[in-house]
């Protein structure tokens, strides 16, 4: 058995540097080995590695580009459009000041191209009481090899909670009640972002 062995100097990557070397996480990297084919040795220990090469065709391959990991001041949040999304807008700005970038998806299709597109590095979607927008946002967003690693964070009413529960069952990575304190929804957003 030929074993692969190294660093990512001499072309040989743990899903943890191939994840750094893609702009995604190690778990997207193990599910492209185990689920999508990427080409990976096995070692006894039961950890993968992954040759350059072979993650460079797999991209190339699946039309993935890689996204260079940026600065958290240049770090993106696309909120999906509807509900109050020129308050979630405010209420970013206000969180974060210049540290990220605010998109809006006006429309569903808008907001699949923009996180396609832009690759953020978080969605914030607001679930309306009894609007199936929201979770149809969140399916395609999950169902697309491009934008299914991408954590969304999800924005609903108190009083519709069990819409959230739902909405974390379908791929979401938190969700956070309204009303929210400003430090709840900072802490809760970089949580989603870092575990990215």
């Amino acid at each position: 058995m030929n074993r692969m062995a190294g660093t990512m100097d001499d072309g040989v990557l743990t899903p943890r540097e191939a994840g750094e070397y893609c702009g995604v996480n190690r778990t997207t990297i193990t599910n492209w080995i185990r689920r999508r084919g990427l080409k990976a040795q096995r070692l006894p220990n039961g950890y993968f590695r992954v040759r350059k090469g072979d993650l460079d065709a797999f991209l190339h391959r699946f039309d993935v580009y890689r996204r260079e990991a940026r600065p958290s001041a240049e770090r993106t949040v696309l909120v999906a459009g509807g509900g109050d999304g020129d308050g979630l807008r405010e209420v970013l700005r206000a969180a974060f000041g210049e540290r990220y970038r605010v998109l809006e998806g006006a429309r569903l299709s808008e907001t699949v191209a923009l996180a396609r597109r832009e690759r953020p590095d978080a969605i914030l979607i607001e679930i309306l009481p009894g609007e199936a927008r929201g979770r149809e946002i969140l399916r395609r967003l999950k169902s697309d090899r491009l934008t299914a690693s991408i954590p969304v964070v999800i924005l609903t009413a108190r009083r519709d909670a069990t819409e959230a529960v739902r909405a974390v069952e379908l791929g979401a990575r938190d969700f956070i009640l309204k009303p929210f304190g400003m430090n709840e929804f900072v802490v809760r957003l970089e949580s989603a972002i870092r575990r990215a």
